[in-house]
């Protein structure tokens, strides 16, 4: 199992990174990304099981991501962690190739189960 957070935000990752050592995700299987293009070059390169990911960050954003992702054959299940939550902004992520969505303030239950769910499948 291995797990990519992306995220601008040092802090979120750091959040999102105790949540699932907490759960009992070992430190050494997660990885992090500040921004879409790094996390692109990193998927490519990497067998990841989950990749989590933010929608507003430089350089290549959480939806670019998402197309470039699909686009490149990669079937790695994504979860989006956004502040992001109108309805039309859900569809364009799933349109994008996001399997699953989270709205922040992030729920620390609600992120494992979600995380769970796909590390589980």
């Amino acid at each position: 199992m291995k797990i990519l957070l992306v995220d601008d935000s040092r802090a979120q990752r750091f959040i999102e990174k105790k949540i699932l050592t907490d759960k009992g995700v070992a430190e050494s299987a997660i990885d992090e990304a500040p921004n879409g293009a790094e996390a692109l070059n990193k998927a490519k390169a990497e067998n990841y099981s989950l990749i989590i990911l933010d929608w507003n960050m430089p350089e290549m954003d959480g939806l670019a991501f998402g197309k470039r992702l699909r686009e490149e054959g990669l079937s790695t299940p994504v979860i989006m962690v956004t502040s992001e939550g109108e309805k039309s902004k859900i569809d364009a992520a799933l349109a994008a190739g996001i399997n699953d969505f989270i709205t922040k303030p992030l729920d620390a239950d609600q992120f494992w189960e979600k995380a769970r769910a796909y590390l589980e499948s």
